[in-house]
């Protein structure tokens, strides 16, 4: 027997927008999904979406620049984004700082997250 999935409703083009322009102002998932009516995992899925079709976008493309799709994080990396998080720095602010999109912030916070439980 299978668990069924909750239902869901579809993304709309102003909810998207909505969601880049709360992203670009450092918003954090929670506020997103208030400002939204979304559930923060509902927004979490968005993200984790968005992130993985520009990933394929990407790899079509000769991808040059300061942050190539689908980098792996090293641990360093990650000790230095838990630092960060526990400061209290912005999505953002730490996406930048790590040279990271910020869709790859907030999914690699959702991964190290459910590491710890």
């Amino acid at each position: 027997m299978s668990a069924s999935r909750p239902a869901t409703r579809r993304w709309t083009p102003d909810e998207e927008r909505k969601l880049d322009e709360l992203l670009d102002a450092g918003k954090e998932a929670t506020e997103i999904a208030v400002a939204i009516n979304r559930s923060r995992q509902a927004v979490y899925a968005r993200l984790q979406r968005l992130h993985r079709k520009r990933a394929r976008l990407s790899e079509s493309e000769e991808m040059s620049g300061p942050h190539p799709a689908g980098r792996i994080w090293a641990r360093a990396e990650d000790d230095q984004f838990r630092a960060m998080l526990e400061s209290g720095m912005k999505a953002a602010q730490i996406a930048q700082k790590l040279k990271r999109t910020v869709a790859a912030v907030y999914t690699r916070k959702a991964k190290l997250k459910a590491k710890r439980i």
